[in-house]
């Protein structure tokens, strides 16, 4: 739902029929995967699922993960701005920093552009 900030309310109630709440439990989904990022000199990663082979000579495992959210383990993103990548747990890595209270973390922004 998007508008403007002020008008969020009456226009959000008028899909609150369309909509249903559940809450699921860290661990309620059984067919998890494994998801292994590898690296070649920390500069080129990869990713690999279960246990299909990187396939690339000399790229050493970096973490194991789960393609479902588990106790104990961080989310991590994938992040492209212009040319720079990133991948981490900072959702806000690139977002402008916020300077003042009445300026909002824009993640959807990267710093430097308008």
């Amino acid at each position: 739902v998007i508008d403007r900030l002020a008008d969020m309310d009456a226009r959000a109630s008028e899909w609150v029929n369309e909509t249903y709440q559940d809450l699921i439990h860290l661990g309620d989904h059984a067919n998890s995967q494994s998801v292994q990022l590898y690296s070649i000199d920390n500069s080129m990663f990869g990713a690999n699922i279960a246990d299909y082979s990187c396939g690339r000579e000399g790229a050493v495992q970096r973490c194991e993960g789960s393609s479902v959210p588990k106790p104990n383990l961080s989310k991590l993103f994938s992040i492209q701005c212009g040319t720079s990548l990133y991948v981490g747990s900072d959702l806000y890595h690139f977002a402008p920093t916020v300077t003042s209270d009445t300026n909002f973390t824009r993640s959807y922004v990267c710093d430097g552009e308008d």
